[in-house]
This record gives C-alpha cells, structure tokens and sequence, in this order.
C-alpha cells in the first residue's frame, strides 16, 4: 500500500519542529511566536529555523553568563565585606 501525501498538506516534521518552537517560547515564558519566525504560518522556512537555533543558542549562553556573573559579583561582594571592617578599623596613617 503506497501512501501520497495530500496536495497542500505540510509534513508532520516541520510542524512538529514549529510545536517545539512554541514550547520553548513557553517555557521561556513569552508570547507564542517569541522570535516572530512564523508569520501567521504553521511551520518554519529556512530563515525561520536559522533564527530558532541562534536564538535558542544565544538564550543559552546568556544564561551561563548570568550564572557566571553571579559567581563573580557574589565573590566580589564577600571580598568587600572582609576587607571593608579591616580598612575602617584601621588607624589612620600618620602624616
């Protein structure tokens, strides 16, 4: 038995990869096409999914930056809380 795709009909992989789109802009907690890929369209093109993956990936590095940041400013912060009560404790220099 030999199946043919309907006339009009899309593929179920680009669609599915347009739901995982969406899911992803959900979990991110933004407006359904949050890249603005669709335009009023059910699947990516090209273009579309060449700026789903920059963004995904983009997003991604944004976040490890943040966490890194974090790291930095709270080792930041803990350094000036040891060295600030030291420096006020301190005699002035005689001059």
């Amino acid at each position: 038995m030999t199946f043919t795709r309907c006339e009009g009909a899309e593929p179920p992989e680009p669609i599915e990869q347009a739901r995982k789109y969406l899911r992803w802009c959900a979990a991110r907690h933004e407006p359904d096409d949050c890249l603005g890929t669709l335009h009023g369209r059910r699947t990516l093109d090209m273009y579309g999914r060449y700026t789903v993956t920059m963004g995904i990936a983009i997003a991604g590095t944004f976040e490890a930056t943040k966490e890194s940041l974090k790291e930095v400013l709270g080792m930041v912060v803990a350094g000036r809380k040891s060295v600030v009560p030291w420096c006020s404790a301190s005699p002035p220099p005689d001059s």
